[in-house]
């Protein structure tokens, strides 16, 4: 359904989307871009989610690595 959003100008209705048993239509009352200045709250928080979403995944790669490195040391030698 948020397909629908992208293709839909201010007062158009989209085709109708079947899922399960439900049909849905979306309707477009009016259409805005959002304030994408570095000022902007929902900017602002958006870039900190993406900061600590980053951060999580570099540490726990950092760690994956590192937990690798010190068991392939402790590995049994191969013939």
């Amino acid at each position: 359904m948020l397909g629908a959003l992208e293709t839909l100008n201010k007062g158009d209705l989209s085709e109708m989307a079947v899922a399960q048993d439900k049909g849905r239509f979306v309707y477009a009352l009016d259409k805005r871009t959002p304030d994408l200045s570095e000022t902007s709250p929902l900017y602002i928080s958006t870039r900190d989610q993406i900061a600590q979403y980053t951060a999580r995944q570099n540490g726990n790669e950092y760690l994956r690595e590192l937990v690798e490195r010190e068991l392939a040391k402790s590995a049994p030698a191969t013939p």
